[in-house]
């Protein structure tokens, strides 16, 4: 029952600490992710980033419109496949 205890009270000094550590925060931010190919939108998996390479604009994925890069996760689906809404399910 001690050790119980004493493992209760050095997990609330940690958590007092260094509150992020164990990702107690949420992931609010939409704001683009560095990896290997620049910055990539939020929702897409690093295999894909080439795909989202920030630039001035973005081609749908069918190729049938290109919209400015802004447009790009922004909530509202641009692209009649819905690939500007990277992570979205209901656009898809």
């Amino acid at each position: 029952m001690q050790r119980i205890t004493f493992v209760l009270f050095v997990v609330s000094l940690w958590l007092e600490a260094d509150p992020t550590s164990l990702g107690l925060l949420k992931k609010t931010s939409k704001e683009p992710k560095p990896s290997g190919y620049g910055m990539r939108p939020r929702g897409v998996p690093f295999i894909h980033g080439g795909l989202y390479a920030t630039g001035v604009n973005f081609s749908c994925f069918t190729g049938s419109k290109i919209i400015p890069f802004s447009y790009v996760n922004d909530d509202y689906c641009d692209c009649p496949d819905g690939s500007d809404e990277p992570g979205e399910r209901s656009f898809t």
